[in-house]
């Protein structure tokens, strides 16, 4: 299909797009115990060929995107920690952190914390810090340009539909706690709104409330128990 996207992109690319859409495809992805080079082989391995193709995958990079983040989350800050992300990081498309800036800015706060005027310039995984700090600061960029409260189109109906919902769900709600716990979130959303929460969840699989939050530009999630308001320009 990849070959063919090449060739005739009229033909293929609709077909590319509902397989990277895919539920199996989504769940196929490294374990949130995995070790950080196989979650790096498995995003690149899913990504690559539809980035190659140049098709756009919402719902793929935002599987990724939770993954990394949980990945992150489960690690202690340290200098060694910017190493071990930078690959995996890196295989997202710029233009992912600027459709999810609660991924930017979590990825920016743990390079932060990491200590980066300890990594040695002559490590070997110095390049990739480099080139993640590169990305990440174009990204920001692009994002306080831009910066809006509606999210930017992802080129799938049902998942920005999904965000959308969410955003006014949870805005909406009269408790309006900046900060709550993710479980609690999922309870408000599907209480309300149980139709689209059923079709995100069927879609997206387990995670797809975070999957939603970091395609907000209203909400935040940043991997941990709790998200909420936040986003690009807050």
């Amino acid at each position: 299909l990849v070959d063919a996207a090449r060739e005739d992109p009229s033909k293929a690319l609709p077909l590319l797009t509902k397989m990277a859409s895919s539920p199996a495809l989504l769940a196929s992805l490294p374990s949130t115990e995995a070790s950080w080079q196989e979650l790096k082989e498995g995003m690149s391995g899913v990504l690559t060929p539809f980035v190659s193709a140049k098709v756009e995958v919402p719902r793929l990079e935002g599987a990724c995107a939770v993954r990394l983040l949980l990945a992150i989350e489960r690690s202690t800050a340290s200098t060694s920690l910017a190493a071990k992300m930078a690959p995996a990081a890196l295989c997202l498309d710029e233009s992912a952190f600027v459709a999810m800036p609660s991924l930017l800015q979590a990825i920016a706060n743990r390079l932060e914390a990491a200590k980066l005027n300890r990594v040695s310039t002559s490590s070997a995984e110095a390049p990739m810090v480099r080139e993640l700090c590169k990305v990440l600061v174009k990204a920001a960029g692009k994002v306080a340009v831009g910066a809006r409260p509606a999210p930017i189109a992802s080129g799938d109906t049902d998942l920005d539909g999904w965000v959308e919902k969410v955003e006014r769900c949870i805005l909406e709600d009269p408790s309006r706690r900046s900060e709550r716990n993710l479980e609690s979130l999922d309870q408000l959303v599907t209480k309300k709104l149980d139709k689209v929460a059923r079709e995100a969840k069927d879609a997206l699989g387990p995670n797809w409330l975070a999957i939603l939050l970091l395609r907000s530009r209203k909400l935040l999630w940043s991997g941990g128990e709790k998200g909420g308001l936040g986003g690009a320009g807050a």
